[in-house]
């Protein structure tokens, strides 16, 4: 019963996620009804052990995309930050804000698409590559970082180490470059 539960919470999530892609893809210019909406839908997904480290990817990278002058979106992306990167930034999510809302990571709130590379995983250790194309005509890749959680509140859980900004280019072509053991 609890197995089939957690299946259909699956299922319904990447529904509602997949709802999401296509409202975050709205024109520029349109009424902001959809991407609010989005933004509700999102704001109720927690991390959980069934979601695949692309899939915390997509999410923290839907809801920057969404977010709103109450920063709702940086808040969804700073719940699926690890446990060690929270405590990095000692808990406080107005410095994780802050660091977001930086240069290197700002194209993340503005893109118009992006693309995923091949998950890069060991063990308890994943990268996922991403490439996106900005308003302007360049693109930029980064590299996020995930772990599985080892305890606590969401063991079992992938979630956000960290993401390094790889590269920028005018073309379109995009590099994955050769990864290191994390």
């Amino acid at each position: 019963m609890i197995r089939r539960q957690k299946h259909l919470y699956v299922g319904i999530s990447l529904l509602l996620f997949v709802s999401l892609l296509y409202a975050c893809a709205s024109v520029p210019g349109e009424t902001d009804g959809p991407m609010e909406s989005s933004l509700r839908t999102l704001m109720k997904m927690e991390p959980i052990p069934e979601l695949a480290p692309q899939e915390v990817v997509e999410i923290q990278l839907a809801a920057l995309k969404a977010n709103d002058q109450k920063d709702r979106g940086i808040e969804l992306a700073y719940r699926f930050t690890s446990t060690r990167n929270k405590k990095l930034l000692a808990d406080d999510i107005e410095r994780f804000t802050e660091i977001i809302r930086r240069d290197s990571y700002a194209p993340m709130f503005e893109h118009i698409r992006y693309e995923m590379g091949p998950v890069d995983r060991e063990d308890q250790m994943a990268a996922v590559a991403v490439m996106m194309n900005l308003t302007d005509g360049k693109t930029i890749g980064y590299i996020f970082i995930l772990s599985r959680q080892n305890g606590g509140e969401y063991d079992d859980c992938w979630m956000t180490e960290g993401v390094v900004q790889v590269v920028e280019h005018e073309s379109e072509v995009f590099e994955i470059p050769e990864t290191q053991d994390v």
